[in-house]
């Protein structure tokens, strides 16, 4: 098993009220703060948040809820964390996470 690190998230009022105010989950997006991610939209990467939760970075400053449908278990994933970080707008929380080596599990 891999080492985790420490990741910092977390959800902006601006993010969080485009959301609630024009129901688009698909502009959704969890803010990774502080963190040397190289992911992109041609070269995403896999997350496992606490050893539990998988999500697909595509970006190096943002998780997308357009990335995490996948599956039905991702995007109540992404959604449910979302959600718990919205109760807290623009406050950082943080995981530790492991980046996995694949996509496809």
């Amino acid at each position: 098993m891999k080492k985790m690190q420490e990741i910092v998230f977390k959800v902006t009022a601006n993010s969080l009220k485009q959301v609630q105010k024009e129901d688009k989950w698909h502009q959704a997006q969890i803010a990774i703060v502080g963190t040397g991610f190289q992911a992109t939209s041609v070269k995403r990467q896999e997350i496992i948040i606490g050893g539990v939760i998988k999500l697909i970075v595509g970006d190096s400053h943002a998780i997308w809820h357009s990335h995490n449908i996948i599956s039905e278990r991702q995007k109540k994933d992404f959604e449910s964390l979302f959600s718990l970080l919205a109760n807290h707008p623009d406050k950082n929380v943080s995981f530790l996470y492991e980046i996995s080596d694949n996509l496809d599990d």
